[in-house]
């Protein structure tokens, strides 16, 4: 593999934080673990399963929210089910735009890499001691080889990533919330296609600049709506317990493209081949 292996999702902010929906001593009530079903990243029709009749209702009553229904009006319980759901929207936009910055850097060393080597077998750049064309040849090979496996994995990872950000932006808790706070979902008028990646993008760097912007302000709205929803709480007493959600729960230490990680074969292979002559460096091994 040319990427790391850690997924994204390995090291779960929501975990790592206080929760207002915790189980209590008298126990879970169902909202309750609803919350820590959507932390959990179940489905919509799973969250429902096992509620009663009663508790659906109450469950449709809380999130049929009227978009001209003042915010001020929403109850507070709803407020805290909300907020919990733009922060763990918010992260995952945020772990999107981060691993977008970090796939663009690793691509751009890969073609870095490349154009030198090309630039040797053109003339334009001088062997270094102890190399051959012959040489500079394979490592040039071995470069496209390895850039063609980083793009294609890169692209699937990340697609997934956007179609997931945009998934819960859809689903039906996440559009009540916005509906609410916002008076409209502003994501809705998009379409999932428009958060993958066309890898036949004639301005492919640029391709992934107009996602990285459509992450950002994904994020921004997020937090813009947590930052009106604590407000309210905070004139209701409740401004401690919530400061958590101000501040981003994401580890950008985490990322899939973790360039300290030994398996990135593809920074190995720019100390190797850019600064040592390659029989060289394969007799002595990959340190």
């Amino acid at each position: 593999m040319y990427l790391s292996t850690l997924p994204f999702q390995q090291s779960n902010p929501m975990t790592q934080k206080p929760n207002p929906f915790a189980p209590s001593q008298s126990g879970e009530s169902k909202l309750q673990q609803i919350s820590n079903k959507l932390t959990a990243k179940q489905t919509e029709e799973e969250m429902s399963v096992g509620l009663s009749k009663t508790e659906q209702i109450q469950l449709d009553a809380y999130t049929e929210v009227e978009n001209d229904a003042v915010l001020e009006a929403i109850p507070t319980q709803l407020l805290e089910f909300y907020m919990h759901t733009f922060r763990f929207n918010a992260n995952l936009s945020q772990g999107y735009e981060q691993e977008l910055t970090d796939f663009k850097k690793q691509l751009q060393e890969w073609d870095a890499t490349i154009q030198g080597y090309q630039d040797i077998l053109d003339g334009t750049a001088a062997l270094q001691e102890g190399q051959t064309m012959e040489e500079i040849l394979l490592s040039l090979t071995q470069a496209k080889e390895g850039r063609a496996q980083f793009l294609e994995d890169g692209i699937a990872h990340l697609n997934e990533m956007g179609e997931n950000c945009y998934g819960y932006a859809m689903n039906r808790i996440s559009d009540h919330g916005l509906e609410a706070v916002f008076g409209e979902n502003p994501f809705a008028e998009g379409s999932i296609s428009d958060w993958n990646i066309d890898p036949n993008a004639t301005d492919f760097y640029g391709e992934l600049d107009r996602l990285t912007a459509k992450a950002h302000s994904m994020t921004e709205t997020y937090q813009e709506g947590i930052g009106r929803m604590y407000d309210i709480l905070k004139e209701r007493g409740s401004e401690e317990e919530y400061q958590t959600y101000l501040h981003s729960w994401y580890d950008p230490t985490n990322s899939y493209f973790d360039r300290t990680k030994e398996q990135n074969i593809q920074k190995v292979m720019i100390d190797r081949l850019m600064n040592t002559p390659l029989q060289d460096a394969e007799n002595k091994g990959i340190e």
